[in-house]
Order: C-alpha cells, then structure tokens, then sequence
C-alpha cells in the first residue's frame, strides 16, 4: 500500500508524547493495509517502529460490515445459482476472520506476542535437531529423489545446524494500541532473496522455516501463540539468522482442535485413507462430505503435486465447506494455504530445472512434531 506522509505519522507520535521518536524516525520501508513501518534512530541505536491509523481501522470495520450485508441480501434474494452460493460463501469466510483481522490493529497485543514468542526460542533448537534426523532418514528413504536434489536437501538440513531464529523485542515505555518500537531485524526479506538468490531462498524456507511455523503450530498453539502470517514478506534472512516479524497474526487453538490437526498431520504423511483424513479434520472444525473434505485437505497440505492449495480454497468455497467450518480455525487455514502454495511455487522451480517431480508436501516436513511434544 501507498505509505502515509512522514509529517502525519510524526504528527502523530508527537501526540503520544514520543518527541524523541519524532527526531529520529526516517520514511516508511514497507506499508500494507494495516500498519507501516519506519526506520529510527535513537540513543544511537537502530530501531523500527510500526504503527497503525484509526482512519484504517474504521474502513475494515466499514468493509466487514459491507460484506455482512451483502450476504444477508443474497440469503433473502434465495437464488439458485452456482456463483451466487460462491459469493456468499467468500462473504461468510471473510466474516469468519473478522475478529483475527481487528486484533492486528492493536499493537499492544503485538507486543505481548513477541515477547510470548521469545520466551520459546530456548526450545527449539533441540526439537530442531530433531526434526532434521528425522528429515534425513525420510530423504534417505526416497528412492525415486534425483541425486542432485537429495544432496541439496541433505546440504541444507547439515547447513542449518548453526542457524537460529530471532524475533524482534518491543522497546519498553514505547509501546500504545497504535504505536509499537522494537528492535531492528537485520538481514535481507525471503520475498527478495526469491528474485536475487531464489536456491538460498528455497533452503531457507523448506529447510527452516517451515520446521518452525509446524513446530509452533502444532506443538504450541494451546499453551502459547503459533504465527498464522507467513507471506514471505514476513521474514528477513543473513548470516544464519532467520527474522520472523509481524507477531500481530497469531493464535491460541483449543486443545483438543491442536490434537486433532497434529493426528490429520501425521495421517496425511503417512496416506490415510480419505474417511480417517474426513474424521480428523471434522474435529478439527472442518466439516462435510468425506471425499470432498479429504480432498481439500490434501490440497492445503500440497500433498500432491498437481494441485495449487489456491484450489483447495476454491473447491472449499464451491463445495460449501466454508460454511462449514468453525470461526477460529479461519485464520490457521489460510496459514497453511500459504506456506502451501509457497511450497508449490518452489516445487514447481524444481520440475521445470530438473524434470522432476519431488515431493514438499507440508504434511510430510511437519509430520515429525505431529507427537504434539
């Protein structure tokens, strides 16, 4: 999105009484429909700050309410027609994620999260470890793999023992609902490291990335937050130091929802058959016909190969599934969709490189934190 004039954001950090940000704040990096960052600079060091508009706020809530009624017009009309139920049932997918959205306007949450988040980073390097004995012996395992590219996945999960992850830290008496300071996240963006570096992009994500969002979504996401944002966008790479930012798009399952998806998971990577996928993903808050079900599943998963979790989104629409579909899992499916489809992308890149087809099935990198531990 356009980024709003530095004199109206100095503006309005001189009325949080933040005079010394004002000095030293820079023009916007990067702006989106939500929020903007600046760079800054104070006491001589490096910092960032993210802030958000009340202006901004007021035109999703505008525009929730818009959808809202637009459906209840298409309910009443009664029109027995295929695009028809489709637009509605985008209408009711987007009210779904209504209260996820919001909550990403208040920055003080954000804070609460990073800090949530930092407090974890202690646990991962051993379940890490982990996870890449567990990808080596499935790389091992895969007989039909090209030479070239199982040494490149076994290069990658040897290069990473020395990586670690780093999360930005709110900077203290400089955090409000619409105005957050933290810490600088150095390195380059995963959405430009694709363009100019596209094999190190891929190591990183596939080998790093991926092992990470699973680890806190699956093992997580009750007793703590799992991030549900993860556009390339959102992480920053250099020197063995994977960033993670905008902590605003996270979530907390139940229990029993988080123990349903680490046993779909573990099902999925191991070709269940499509009534125990159905049965899982029904407790998991998805509901309906079985094959239909499973096949979307599937899809989001990118557990084929010929298969764009974007469709699995459009099937789900077209099928009625949405509909179907508990609330506060909206946002977790829309997380997978897009580490799935980021995943296609890259297996894609190696089918036309290598005229192969090699497996990224989400299901399968997750599958070793499918215990839930």
């Amino acid at each position: 999105m356009p980024s709003r004039p530095l004199i109206e954001v100095k503006h309005m950090l001189e009325g949080l009484g933040w005079s010394e940000a004002v000095l030293g704040i820079e023009d916007a990096i990067n702006a989106g429909t939500i929020a903007q960052v600046h760079a800054l600079s104070l006491h001589e060091l490096r910092l960032a700050i993210k802030v958000t508009f009340p202006d901004n706020l007021q035109r999703f809530q505008t525009d929730f309410r818009l959808f809202e009624h637009a459906k209840a017009i298409l309910k009443a009309l009664k029109l027995n027609d295929e695009k028809a139920n489709i637009v509605s049932s985008m209408f009711d997918a987007v009210g779904k994620n209504e209260k996820s959205v919001l909550r990403e306007f208040d920055l003080m949450h954000e804070a609460r999260a990073m800090s949530m988040a930092s407090d974890l980073l202690g646990l991962w390097p051993r379940r890490y470890q982990q996870w890449q004995a567990s990808m080596i012996h499935t790389i091992n395992e895969l007989t039909d793999m090209p030479n070239e590219i199982r040494a490149l996945l076994t290069m990658s999960t040897e290069q990473s023992r020395t990586w670690h992850v780093a999360v930005p830290e709110a900077v203290e008496g400089y955090v409000t609902a619409s105005a957050l300071m933290m810490t600088w996240a150095g390195g380059e963006s995963l959405q430009q490291l694709v363009s100019s570096r596209p094999q190190e992009a891929a190591m990183v994500f596939v080998s790093f990335v991926v092992p990470f969002m699973g680890w806190l979504m699956l093992c997580k996401s009750s007793s703590a937050l799992a991030h549900v944002d993860p556009h390339l966008g959102n992480f920053r790479w250099g020197d063995g130091t994977l960033w993670i930012l905008d902590w605003g798009s996270t979530i907390c399952l139940e229990e029993e929802k988080r123990q349903a998806l680490c046993l779909m998971v573990g099902c999925l990577a191991a070709g269940a058959e499509d009534d125990i996928v159905a049965t899982l993903a029904a407790r998991f808050g998805i509901k309906g016909h079985s094959q239909e079900v499973a096949r979307v599943i599937r899809g989001l998963f990118n557990a084929s190969c010929h298969r764009e979790p974007s469709d699995a989104l459009q099937e789900a629409v077209a099928d009625d599934l949405l509909q179907h579909m508990d609330d506060d899992i909206v946002p977790v499916v829309r997380c997978l969709a897009i580490l799935g489809g980021i995943l296609k992308m890259m297996q894609q890149r190696i089918r036309d490189e290598h005229h192969r087809d090699v497996p990224l099935s989400l299901a399968v990198l997750w599958a070793p934190f499918s215990d839930g531990a």
